[in-house]
């Protein structure tokens, strides 16, 4: 009878444990599942973007000519047409957060590199069966239990855990590049550019190029 209890004991100790197993199987699934229409939903709006993008490019250069700059700027405005700056030299057009300027209303701009310091932990960690314990609860179980007696004995065991934390740094970077316009109701254009310092800097060097222009054309 004893040993009917504990094997009754046994096999439900061996099936909670086998249904957090598949409970566990179906969080995975589900977030697999969640990621890979998030995926393809952003995919889709990307498409959509780099369609509506390349048609308005087309529309602009049947009307302006050859546009000699296209370049990514805004990083706070995703899938809009107010991300990019386009530049058509022939007829002294740029434009800026979806709007249109003449070369001669870029007054002047500055360039501001809001950058913080973050500092990241990192920890692994491992685990291990206390070995000792698993013998001695693996060989009562087998007294008690039988081989299954054995297998949850041993599955019974204490876990050891060691962890490490390292520590590190960086710098990110968010430019910003205020561009000041020959107009009374919105005089500032506002360029997100964030962590591209590459990108911050062809910008300021393109502004300075076309205000320098103004300044001798007078």
């Amino acid at each position: 009878m004893f040993l009917l209890i504990i094997v009754g004991i046994s096999i439900v100790i061996l099936f909670i444990w086998l249904q957090r197993q598949s409970t566990e199987l179906e969080k995975e699934e589900a977030e697999k599942a969640k990621h890979e229409t998030w995926k393809q939903e952003f995919e889709a709006r990307e498409e959509a973007y780099r369609t509506a993008q390349s048609e308005a490019l087309v529309e602009m250069e049947a009307q302006w000519g050859n546009c000699t700059k296209d370049i990514f700027v805004d990083h706070s405005s995703i899938f809009t047409l107010k991300d990019r700056l386009y530049v058509f030299e022939e007829v002294g057009k740029i434009i800026l957060g979806g709007n249109e300027y003449d070369f001669k209303d870029i007054i002047g701009f500055s360039m501001v590199n809001n950058s913080k310091t973050v500092y990241n932990a990192y920890t692994t960690g491992s685990s291990s069966k206390d070995v000792g314990g698993m013998i001695g609860r693996g060989v009562i179980g087998k007294m008690i239990g039988g081989d299954m007696g054995a297998a949850i004995g041993a599955m019974s065991a204490d876990d050891e855990y060691e962890y490490n934390t390292e520590y590190d740094s960086e710098v990110e970077n968010d430019y910003k590049i205020y561009v000041n316009v020959d107009s009374i109701s919105s005089p500032t254009v506002v360029l997100n550019i964030g962590s591209d310092e590459d990108g911050a800097f062809e910008i300021a060097n393109l502004l300075n190029v076309i205000i320098k222009r103004n300044n001798i054309q007078g």
